[in-house]
């Protein structure tokens, strides 16, 4: 298989970035005010839905005609995003954000995925012009929000590729497995963590945040996805 080049400055995905940036410049300032009366997570729900929706849409992880090939070409999307995500997420100097970005990793689990399934390419890292800024804890904290809730999709994702593909005890998929039976207990833990380092006038950003990054997700991830699939 040849490797997958993307071209990630077409007009189309400047488009899409454009377009996200001024939906939410309107969204920022009605996020500031909804916000102050719903808990940070279902404020980030609200302004991203259609944008999860979107993806849950393109990609093919829950297919009944999935095959080996077109999932592993999604894991080495996934394992460019991640590579170049937590990169960026490692410069935070808020340390209990810090220590957060360090234990929730998944990187590794994506490398060793891809290792357990022969994938030979090389994996493309996601240009970082992509990510949102993360200068403000609040923009990490929108960008977290959107990887952190995929563990919980992941977890039903990861028992169709046991049905599917054969797959067992975690081994070449150890990603969607995530933390497991910790799960839930992580995503509580997270929620947590978002409302209190979210103050009001910080929940713009974390909008804008989540937004960029299911925008970079779908440009990303979904674009690979369907190159591969007209091939």
């Amino acid at each position: 298989m040849q490797p997958t080049h993307r071209i990630v400055t077409d007009s189309y995905l400047l488009w899409k970035i454009i377009d996200s940036w001024v939906k939410c410049s309107i969204w920022a300032r009605l996020g500031s005010l909804v916000g102050e009366y719903l808990l940070i997570v279902q404020t980030l729900k609200l302004h991203t839905a259609e944008l999860h929706s979107r993806i849950e849409q393109r990609l093919p992880l829950m297919d009944a005609a999935l095959t080996l090939n077109s999932y592993r070409e999604t894991l080495a999307a996934y394992c460019g995003f991640y590579a170049t995500w937590e990169f960026a997420a490692a410069n935070i100097l808020h340390p209990v954000l810090a220590a957060a970005v360090r234990e929730r990793s998944k990187l590794p689990l994506l490398e060793a995925d891809l290792a357990e399934l022969n994938y030979s390419e090389v994996v493309e890292p996601l240009p970082s012009f992509l990510l949102p800024d993360f200068r403000q804890d609040a923009q990490l904290i929108g960008s977290m929000y959107v990887l952190e809730g995929s563990t919980l999709g992941g977890q039903l994702i990861a028992r169709h590729l046991e049905r599917k593909l054969g797959l067992k005890n975690g081994v070449g998929y150890s990603f969607f497995r995530g933390y497991g039976s910790q799960t839930s207990e992580r995503w509580t833990a997270f929620k947590a963590l978002a409302e209190h380092l979210t103050p009001p006038d910080s929940i713009g950003a974390a909008i804008l945040a989540a937004r960029q990054t299911f925008v970079a997700i779908e440009e990303w991830v979904c674009r690979d996805v369907a190159t591969v699939a007209s091939q």
